[in-house]
């Protein structure tokens, strides 16, 4: 029973390791193209291998997908009772964005007063021109996230922050840019 609970243990410290190492030193800018691959043995059994960030054709695509799954944990934000009003698309990401909430069945209206307002905001970090921080603001919501964007590669760098929805309601799932996953 004891090699049980030590082996068990093991496991889930080589899991939180994992988790910690993948999301890159923060106090370090990323590297282009490096990617965290992580794995771990144990009684020679291979328990599991992340890469954390992936190769896309359509980076814009990948990060506004992160923002909807997001996006779609926010009570009240359903296509049955919300419009999303939005300007001429001045960018990748908010194009990309606003068909992802058209395929979720929003209706998406050209700019109008009295339905929830869509703004983006693209920013490059100055030191490192492969980070990006994107923000959506919806109304009183906004969601910030950074990433590493170079060529057709992308990789959060930092955590989902939001405002105007209680803590705790949502919850970041970074599967969408795991390459591969194996226990």
């Amino acid at each position: 029973m004891i090699n049980f609970y030590y082996k068990a243990a093991l496991i889930s410290t080589v899991i939180a390791l994992q988790a910690c190492t993948t999301t890159g030193d923060f106090n370090r800018p990323s590297q282009p193209g490096t990617t965290p691959t992580q794995s771990a043995e144990l009684s020679g059994k291979s328990i599991q291998k992340i890469r954390l960030g992936k190769k896309t054709n359509a980076p814009m695509a990948l990060i506004a997908e992160d923002f909807l799954q997001a996006l779609s944990q926010v009570p009240g934000l359903t296509p049955a009772n919300t419009t999303i009003s939005v300007s001429p698309s001045r960018n990748g990401f908010q194009a990309a964005i606003t068909r992802g909430f058209q395929k979720r069945g929003f209706r998406v209206v050209s700019a109008q007063t009295g339905h929830s307002q869509l703004r983006t905001i693209t920013s490059v970090n100055r030191s490192n021109t492969y980070e990006i921080t994107f923000t959506v603001q919806l109304n009183e919501l906004a969601m910030k996230r950074t990433y590493m964007v170079a060529k057709n590669f992308v990789r959060p760098t930092s955590s989902l922050f939001v405002r105007g929805v209680a803590p705790g309601s949502i919850s970041l799932d970074d599967r969408v840019f795991v390459e591969s996953f194996r226990i």
